[in-house]
């Protein structure tokens, strides 16, 4: 963790902001709408976890976990990572129908607003970087593999016809 922070000290307050903007997008839309969560609906319905106080729509944990893992994807290389990445945003968002405090639209409506912030957040920084003329990626980069004017510079392959003499 320490090394990944270390090579893109950017990330930490990007993944920071991404967090804090859609948790206070979520939760203003939630003062907005009013909608009531499900037990408050349908009494039949039994949370796993103790019901929050505050209206139901969007979900703020999906808007959240899919705003910080949307911004974590971006910046890996794996796709590993990025599938893992986006695999637990979708189980913390679908956890939240399962503990019962969220309508299924609740959980879309914070997902989608969480791309939404990333969206936002990522496009911000690219054109902050392209400003100044950053390479977010730099550290990354290998000689003639990411680079192709230095793509020359690289330990070449060796000839076939020199190999064994």
């Amino acid at each position: 963790m320490l090394a990944y922070v270390w090579r893109r000290p950017w990330l930490v307050p990007l993944v920071v902001v991404a967090d804090v903007a859609a948790g206070g997008t979520a939760a203003l839309l939630r003062a907005l709408i009013g909608r009531p969560r499900p037990p408050l609906t349908f009494r039949e319905i039994t949370t796993l976890v103790s019901l929050p106080n505050d209206p139901s729509f969007p979900s703020g944990h999906a808007a959240t976990s899919f705003a910080c893992a949307l911004c974590l994807a971006w910046a890996s290389r794996r796709v590993l990572v990025r599938s893992a990445l986006l695999g637990l945003a979708l189980a913390i968002a679908i956890s939240r129908l399962y503990v019962g405090v969220h309508y299924p639209l609740d959980v879309a409506g914070g997902a989608l607003l969480g791309v939404i912030v990333a969206a936002v957040l990522l496009a911000c920084l690219r054109a902050a970087a392209r400003r100044r003329g950053l390479d977010l990626f730099a550290r990354f980069q290998q000689p003639g593999r990411d680079d192709p004017e230095r793509r020359d510079q690289c330990d070449p392959k060796p000839d076939r016809a020199t190999v064994g003499r």
